[in-house]
């Protein structure tokens, strides 16, 4: 007796036991009940029906953040090998332009049917499908680039980037098509293809033709057989090419497979090598300002506006040093720039209140919180705050 009363007490304990576990658990993991499972969207996939390629090509598309609630346009990065190089190109690209080094931008990442018969001008013996980079080229020029300029908002600059055989393709395209690219970023080129066709065919082209404004970033990384082809090419650059901003940047330390993505990150940077504004620039005055971006308007073909953000930092430097004028006259500019953003009368708004203009604070308020309300800005609850505030003391 005294034994099955001591199991049945064991018994009580162990689910005891169990019940405080669990209530332990449940209370120290509150969010085990609760997740939420949504997905990372990094573009999108479209099917892209080519009538001089004659199939069906998979597209990938990666829109900057922003895009879709501005009306803003962006320059296009075009990516070759797209099913293995797009998802690192997006997220560098995003990185980049999300540190002010580069301007946001579009990816379009071209996904493969057959590589070697699109990347090579020239067909051999060993390669039957090979020699039709010039109807790619044509792809690209007449049926891609046109529908991703009609669907999208696209300034006229447009970055080409290739590895290995693509690598030799956007070297090819800079010089037998220049007029459709800007940049171009070739990484290990397979210039020994075919004699080294592509070498030949471009001393062949600096030889009636030498300008070209364009930009060219080349690397390669510790593969001694690209070598021979490469130094040839890298001689005619430096000989024969007059206004052509070139770079070759050689990596010991890598290897084919692993130089691609540190190539894409340098060969942005030196395309967009000044962009960022300097620290300087901005202490030297609000025109001083004006000035760098009318110059990267000039270097690259297309309006180029100072980031809203940028610009309204700097506004707040000014207001945190009471210099309300200056804050005032920034601010301006930046509703001049972006007339449709909420965040942009908040701010003047706020210069105002503390110059002491309560009407044209109180107006400038009112225009944050119509524009919050019709985008449902989800600072619209401190707009509100704020024209309230200064129209209790009106």
């Amino acid at each position: 007796m005294k034994k099955e009363l001591n199991m049945r007490k064991n018994i009580v304990k162990s689910k005891v036991l169990i019940l405080v576990t669990t209530i332990m658990f449940l209370l120290v993991t509150p969010q085990f009940a609760q997740i939420n499972e949504t997905n990372i969207e990094l573009g999108k996939i479209i099917t892209f029906n080519s009538k001089v390629l004659n199939e069906e090509r998979g597209i990938f598309i990666y829109l900057p953040v922003g895009y879709e609630e501005s009306e803003e346009k962006y320059p296009v990065i075009y990516i070759l090998d797209g099913r293995g190089n797009f998802a690192f190109s997006a997220t560098t690209v995003n990185f980049l332009s999300r540190n002010q080094r580069m301007p946001r931008s579009i990816v379009v990442g071209i996904p493969n049917t057959d590589r070697t018969r699109d990347f090579t001008p020239v067909g051999v013996e060993n390669r039957p499908t090979s020699g039709g980079a010039d109807k790619f080229l044509k792809f690209l020029d007449t049926e891609l680039i046109p529908y991703i300029d009609k669907n999208y908002r696209t300034q006229p600059y447009k970055t080409l980037y290739g590895h290995s055989l693509c690598g030799m393709f956007a070297i090819y395209t800079l010089f037998e098509k220049p007029e459709m690219f800007d940049s171009f970023i070739a990484v290990s080129p397979y210039l020994m293809y075919a004699d080294q066709y592509v070498v030949n065919r471009v001393e062949s082209i600096l030889s009636k033709k030498t300008v070209f404004k364009k930009k060219l970033f080349i690397t390669l990384g510790n593969e001694p057989e690209y070598k021979a082809s490469l130094g040839r090419m890298e001689q005619l650059l430096s000989e024969k090419t007059e206004f052509l901003s070139w770079e070759l940047s050689k990596r010991e330390s890598e290897d084919h497979m692993s130089v691609p993505l540190k190539s894409l990150y340098d060969g942005l940077e030196f395309i967009y090598t000044d962009w960022r504004l300097p620290d300087e620039k901005i202490e030297d005055g609000f025109e001083e300002i004006k000035n760098h971006y009318s110059n990267l308007s000039d270097t690259y073909g297309y309006e180029v506006k100072p980031n809203e953000v940028t610009i309204n930092a700097i506004g707040y430097q000014h207001l945190g040093k009471e210099e309300y004028e200056s804050a005032i006259e920034i601010f301006e500019h930046n509703v001049v720039l972006y007339p449709k953003s909420a965040n942009v009368y908040d701010s003047l708004g706020e210069a105002m209140e503390k110059a002491g203009k309560s009407d044209e604070a109180i107006e400038n308020y009112k225009t944050a919180v119509k524009i919050g309300t019709i985008k449902n800005n989800r600072n619209l609850i401190v707009f509100k705050q704020n024209l309230e505030r200064v129209e209790s003391i009106k």
